[in-house]
């Protein structure tokens, strides 16, 4: 399960119907947050092709899909994961420059040394991470 405080709109994550309905069939899948309240979570699918103009036979949603809190969980930063990402993998603050690489996440310290970040584990730590500095989104592939 993830915590609802660490979410913003855009942050990637994992749809995981299992987690409430373990006789689901239904894989886990990455969402986009759309919106977030104390219980639950509306998400998009960047995965799924949506299109303009309906068909005869499409049923039309209305509203956003959502889910409640415990059907989501982080996605894990993961070496694969921390390659797609299309940014620089390194981002300058004003106090300390920000490095990823597949290894994880590292502050950069003036004196050369360099410390890993451990608690940045998730996609959306990094994300959160990434605005918070550049005022951008981080580019996914």
């Amino acid at each position: 399960m993830i915590n609802a405080n660490e979410l913003r709109i855009g942050n990637r994550i994992l749809w995981n119907p299992k987690l409430s309905h373990p006789g689901t069939t239904l894989p886990p899948t990455e969402v986009e947050v759309s919106f977030v309240s104390a219980d639950r979570i509306g998400y998009l699918s960047p995965s799924i092709e949506h299109r303009v103009e309906p068909f005869e036979d499409d049923l039309l949603q209305l509203e956003t899909p959502y889910g409640p809190l415990e059907e989501f969980e982080p996605v894990p930063l993961t070496p694969e994961l921390l390659n797609k990402i299309k940014n620089a993998p390194i981002f300058i603050t004003d106090l300390f420059p920000i490095s990823f690489s597949t290894e994880g996440v590292f502050l950069d310290q003036i004196s050369g040394g360099r410390q890993k970040l451990e608690h940045i584990k998730y996609l959306h730590h990094l994300q959160n991470l990434f605005f918070a500095f550049t005022e951008k989104e981080l580019e996914l592939g």
